[in-house]
C-alpha cells in the first residue's frame, strides 16, 4: 500500500513539474475501446465513444503506466514473466485495464519490468548501455562515416519511441527487428 501511494504521489508529482496536469484527469473512465462500426451509408465508423470526454493528453496511457507499476510492486524482484502479465494481473491486480481486458501498458521499458523484473530490467539497462558506449566510441572516432550517424538517429528514434508503443522489446515487430539490427 505505501508503495502504490509512493508511485501515485510520483505521477502526481511528474504531472505538476511537467505542467501536464492540465491535461490528466485521474477520474477519466478508460473502458475497453469499442469495435468499428459502419455507418448507415456504410462508411467505417472510428470514432472511439470511449475517449470522447477524456481529458488525458496521453490518451490513457499515464493511467496505464501507473497500473503497470501498481502490477510490478505485486512480483519486483523476477517479475510476472513475460507472456503471463494479463493471468498475473488477474490473479493480483483484477481492478486494472490489464487484468480486464488485456491491454498493454504502451511502455516498453515498463513492459520489461513488469515481466522480467528489477534483474531483468537491470540486465536490459547493462546491455544497452554497453551498446550506446560502443555506439559513442564509433561516432566519435576520427573518420567516422555520415551512415553511422543516420543509423544513431534511427536507433535514438526507436529507442524513444518504446515509452509509447510496446514494439520494441520482446515482440517479433519490424521496429525491434530494426532496433536489434541498427543497435548490433
Amino acid at each position: 500500500q505505501q508503495a502504490e501511494t509512493a508511485v501515485n504521489n510520483a505521477f502526481d508529482k511528474f504531472y505538476s513539474v511537467s505542467g501536464l496536469e492540465f491535461f490528466h484527469s485521474d477520474d477519466t473512465d478508460i473502458s475497453k475501446p469499442s469495435d468499428p462500426d459502419f455507418t448507415p451509408d456504410g462508411n467505417q465508423n472510428i470514432t472511439r465513444t470511449d475517449l470522447e470526454n477524456m481529458n488525458d493528453i496521453s490518451n490513457g496511457r499515464f493511467k496505464r503506466w501507473k497500473e503497470t507499476i501498481k502490477i510490478f510492486l505485486k512480483s519486483p524482484i523476477f517479475g510476472a514473466s513475460p507472456r503471463n502479465i494479463s493471468e498475473f494481473a488477474k490473479e493480483h491486480c483484477p481492478d486494472t485495464l490489464m487484468a480486464m481486458y488485456g491491454i498493454a501498458s504502451h511502455n516498453g521499458y515498463l513492459d520489461v519490468l513488469v515481466s522480467t523484473g528489477i534483474i531483468g530490467f537491470i540486465i536490459l539497462a547493462a546491455a544497452v548501455l554497453l551498446g550506446v558506449i560502443k555506439i559513442l566510441a564509433v561516432y566519435f572516432a576520427p573518420g567516422s562515416s555520415t551512415e553511422l550517424c543516420w543509423l544513431t538517429a534511427q536507433l535514438a528514434m526507436l529507442a524513444l519511441s518504446a515509452f509509447f508503443v510496446s514494439d520494441v522489446f520482446m515482440s517479433f515487430s519490424m521496429g525491434a527487428f530494426l532496433f536489434w539490427l541498427y543497435f548490433g
